[in-house]
């Protein structure tokens, strides 16, 4: 289910927030029981590596949940 879903709805330019968006929904959809608590978020893109835990990844989970 997952995958599916990052197959049929990812593209090359997607918004940083369109791309969390979609990597929250496929989770959800992928990974049965998981919690928000668990998630860990990374950014990858040309200015460099940003990752998103805790207090930080919440902000995003809240609003795509």
């Amino acid at each position: 289910m997952t995958w599916r879903i990052l197959k049929k709805n990812w593209k090359a330019n997607l918004s940083e927030d369109d791309a969390i968006r979609l990597a929250i929904q496929a989770l959800k959809a992928g990974e049965k029981g998981v919690k928000p608590s668990e998630i860990e978020l990374a950014i990858i893109n040309p200015k460099g590596f940003t990752k998103y835990y805790g207090e930080d990844a919440s902000k995003f989970i809240k609003k795509y949940w």
